[in-house]
């Protein structure tokens, strides 16, 4: 392994074999003990917690380019509308098919620039390829690679995208009082992480969760099914 790292750092040469044989069947080899010994490490730890195990098995994919995962308890909280409000309204698409047609809509377009429903495609579809379906809970991309990524749908455009649903620190500060280092009104501020999904980060990179993603659909859902009150 030193030698490929000194010697064969430029993939597209043929192999050096003045200085060492590579011996594929090895790396296959240690690449699944080195899985194997991460999965068991994880499932014998958690054991520890006894009915809060985190880690309970192990899934094999020999297809994929990650051949092995480790089934985990994910606690993350799925945030469904229909629970808390509107119920029954939810169950029937045919608002949505004249969402166009409504204020509601005509005003969001007004004040984003970008679609209502167009946006709520771009995350599902976000969810879908970036996220692979929630195989992923999260992934972090810079800034230009998200407008990048919005651009190439050709349904919306990636800057005004990233005003209407990405978090910034300044329009994080735009919410507080005075001096106060925390907002105290909840769920009623306009720049607020229920509604907009994505976050700046001070490097200028985007944080996109798979769960952000999927409340803030609900919501505006809701939203717009209550002609534009929450719930």
């Amino acid at each position: 392994m030193e030698n490929c790292s000194l010697y064969q750092d430029k993939v597209d040469e043929p192999h050096d074999t003045a200085y060492f044989e590579l011996n594929k069947d090895l790396f296959v080899e240690m690449y699944i003990y080195g899985l194997a010994s991460q999965a068991l490490s994880l499932i014998s730890m958690s054991q520890k917690f006894g009915e809060k195990d985190l880690y309970t098995g192990i899934k094999i994919h020999p297809k994929e380019d990650a051949p092995m995962e480790v089934v985990k308890y994910h606690p993350v909280i799925y945030f469904n509308t229909v629970l808390t409000g509107n119920q029954g309204v939810l169950n029937n698409d045919l608002e949505l098919t004249k969402a166009d047609e409504t204020d509601f809509v005509k005003g969001f377009r007004e004040t984003f620039e970008v679609g209502f429903i167009d946006s709520l495609r771009i995350m599902s579809t976000l969810q879908a390829e970036l996220l692979r379906n929630g195989q992923y809970a999260m992934t972090i991309i810079d800034r230009v690679q998200f407008i990048r990524e919005i651009n190439k749908y050709g349904v919306v455009n990636g800057e005004k995208f990233f005003e209407a649903f990405v978090l910034t620190k300044e329009k994080i500060l735009s919410q507080l009082k005075k001096n106060d280092p925390i907002i105290w009104v909840m769920n009623s501020n306009k720049y607020r992480h229920e509604i907009r999904p994505f976050m700046c980060l001070e490097n200028d990179r985007i944080y996109i969760s798979h769960c952000a993603m999927e409340q803030a659909k609900h919501l505006w859902c809701s939203i717009f099914l209550n002609g534009g009150m929450c719930y």
